[in-house]
């Protein structure tokens, strides 16, 4: 393939200035009409306009097309019998655009052919369809093998001795670490362990651990190399629904490891950390004020660990009013997490029906309450993106039949500096740190999910927390002072004080955003995910596009794709475009349900990109196109069968089994 440099220096003026056919000409290519466009003969081009340009700017692209690995005793004469050019003198990993001709030289089809190691040819051509593959078929020799590349084709090039025919450009195909080194050699050198007596009571291992041996400069690759192939939100944007993967700004990670933050020790004497103290106060008192709340519980790690908080407080004050109300109700629209929080912390669950716009059914909702009604978990706004325009209704009805309100607070994002909780009546509601207040997700966190808590439920709040004593010191109020400052409290929830880190990041946030900031914030992520639905309404079913405005995600159905597609084949085709999907098959109230979520971080050239990408897709599943059935065709991995990998995962390597393959 070219340089990347001469790739775009070259394209730095042309296709859209000058009409495609002329550009291509003057590169040297021949012209012919194809199937009704005018197509050049070989010329190193393609993968240009592949690179750098999309199927929206009327360019050729082969995203959407099939691929056949053809192998065999003559491969590169019989392929240059078929095509004009020379194939048999084509470098490995170099391409060459083709036109296929017949005998008599017409022209059958058109391929992209590419010379891959250990006498392969990789050959791209219409689409995924057996009747392409006897198309080609009956054009070569019985002695060539034409296989489609799917993972059933690349099983018989995996392995290390086939790594480098999977080699593309400088992403490189990484072997298992147990197939780089072996156990028998050693990447550093240990003096000899000196005799002691043995204190395991025979439990001593006398086999080895069977761990390979590297080298430094080999772990640190590997390791590396496999980080490559993974996605993040440093890398582009990240759709998912009801997750708000916003991004993490590097000021708040400056500010997390400042010393005094970083190296701070939970165990350490409370007067050594009062910096630290009142980092956690302040951030608190911005919560509380921010959601309307009356208190706040800090301790909680994570969303669904701040929902059991809320739901162990209206517990703690039904049993203090002496009260038995063994029912909560959640709507068919909330998070899955709900009803799960509600019966692990021994409520029956009943679900509220949605309308047909998508809200909770304010009718069928109190029609169900009575004495035996703890409280509801809704979700606000809610999992199809819409704002519960009932929440006070909803509120003032539950507390009449004396319940709570429990909101779950994760998408509070579309929210915070607009609406207070509080004054919608809501008694308590966690707050995703890792979600409005920009702290990371998943594997660069932990996550954080602080509980604000109405004035009828912080009596019961957990413990520890901070609390700011007469003489102006913080001082954790724990079990040895809980008794006098916090008798009613459920307990602990965990066995410290919080994420530090995540609160240092998440204070950080909200200062340099200040209160005008932060309303931004929910202006600009509701305009995000409305520009979305609008852009797509016209190519994906929108089931709630009528409802009014979306508020911080969009949701779309497979309602209207192609006879045997489905949701999976859109998301898995949206990574050949370079994205990773949006949330898929949630929530459940939606039939084949794809949501997304464009926070406001994203600036509107992004939001083109992934819309002109996502309609593309779309087009393709509605028009029928068999290549997104196999679809990702250029991941590092292609598609799995999610069934098998689900119900008989591979999560060991074996060597025997390895052994017993290669026999």
């Amino acid at each position: 393939m070219s340089d990347t440099n001469e790739i775009e220096d070259s394209l730095t003026d042309a296709p859209l200035a000058l009409p495609l056919d002329a550009w291509r000409r003057a590169r040297g290519a021949r012209m012919v009409t194809f199937a009704g466009y005018v197509m050049p003969i070989q010329y190193d081009g393609i993968m240009a306009e592949h690179l750098w340009t999309r199927e929206s700017a009327g360019l050729f692209d082969v995203s959407h097309m099939g691929q056949l690995i053809l192998s065999g005793e003559g491969v590169d004469a019989a392929l240059e019998a078929l095509v004009p050019g020379d194939i048999a003198g084509l470098a490995e990993g170099k391409q060459r655009y083709a036109l296929l001709l017949s005998e008599d030289g017409g022209i059958l089809d058109d391929l992209m052919i590419t010379r891959a190691p250990m006498g392969l040819f990789v050959v791209v051509n219409g689409a995924v369809k057996w009747d392409d593959i006897a198309h080609l078929r009956e054009h070569l020799p019985d002695e060539i093998t034409i296989s489609h590349l799917e993972d059933r084709a690349l099983l018989a090039l995996q392995g290390p001795k086939a790594v480098d025919a999977l080699n593309r450009a400088l992403m490189l195909e990484e072997a298992l670490i147990f197939e780089i080194g072996t156990a028998d050699t050693t990447g550093v050198d240990l003096a000899p362990a000196p005799k002691v007596a043995s204190r395991l009571g025979g439990l001593e291992r006398h086999t080895s651990l069977g761990l390979p041996g590297l080298s430094e400069p080999e772990t640190v690759r590997h390791y590396t190399r496999l980080s490559r192939q993974n996605y993040a939100i440093d890398l582009g944007l990240f759709p998912l629904g009801s997750c708000t993967m916003k991004h993490n700004p590097r000021l708040n990670e400056k500010v997390a490891r400042m010393k005094g933050f970083a190296d701070v020790h939970p165990l350490q004497p409370q007067e050594t950390v009062q910096g630290a103290l009142a980092v956690i106060q302040e951030l608190a008192v911005w919560l509380i004020e921010l959601t309307g709340m009356y208190g706040v519980a800090m301790a909680p790690k994570a969303g669904a660990h701040g929902e059991l908080c809320g739901i162990l407080c209206i517990k703690a004050a039904l049993e203090a009013r002496g009260e038995d109300r063994p029912v909560i109700l959640v709507p068919e629209s909330a998070h899955g997490t709900n009803p799960a929080t509600a019966a692990f912390a021994g409520f029956r669950v009943e679900n509220i029906p949605a309308t047909a716009e998508g809200r909770v059914d304010l009718a069928a909702l109190k029609a169900r309450l009575g004495p035996d009604v703890a409280g509801v978990m809704i979700t606000n706004p809610n999992t199809c993106g819409l704002f519960e325009r009932d929440m006070k209704a909803i509120s003032d009805a539950v507390h009449a039949a004396g319940g709570y309100v429990y909101c779950d607070g994760a998408n509070f994002n579309a929210i915070v500096g607009r609406v207070r909780p509080g004054d919608l009546g809501i008694d308590a509601m966690h707050i995703n740190l890792h979600k409005t207040f920009s702290t990371p997700h998943g594997g660069g966190g932990p996550g954080s999910g602080p509980v604000v808590l109405s004035e009828a439920l912080a009596p019961f709040g957990p413990i520890p927390f901070v609390s700011l004593m007469k003489d102006g010191c913080y001082k954790l109020v724990e079990e040895e002072s809980a008794g006098e400052l916090h008798p009613q409290t459920f307990g602990r929830m965990a066995a410290f004080h919080g994420q530090m880190g995540m609160f240092t990041r998440a204070l950080s946030y909200i200062l340099s955003h200040g209160a005008d900031g932060l309303r931004q914030v929910a202006e600009d992520a509701v305009l995000n995910a409305n520009y979305i639905l609008r852009s797509l309404e016209e190519v994906l079913d929108a089931p709630f596009a009528s409802s009014g405005p979306c508020m911080h995600e969009a949701l779309f159905s497979d309602n209207g794709l192609a006879d045997g597609f489905s949701t999976l084949d859109i998301a898995k085709g949206l990574i050949d475009e370079g994205f990773h999907p949006m949330t898929v098959y949630f929530p459940l109230v939606v039939h084949g349900a794809m949501l997304v979520e464009p926070t406001e971080t994203e600036s509107k050239a992004t939001l083109d990109q992934f819309i002109g990408a996502l309609r593309s897709v779309a087009r393709r599943a509605r028009q029928g196109d068999t290549a997104l059935k196999s679809a990702p065709h250029f991941a590092p991995r292609h598609r799995l069968d999610e069934t098998l990998a689900a119900r008989k995962p591979v999560l060991v390597w074996k060597e025997a089994e390895l052994a017993q393959a290669a026999e």
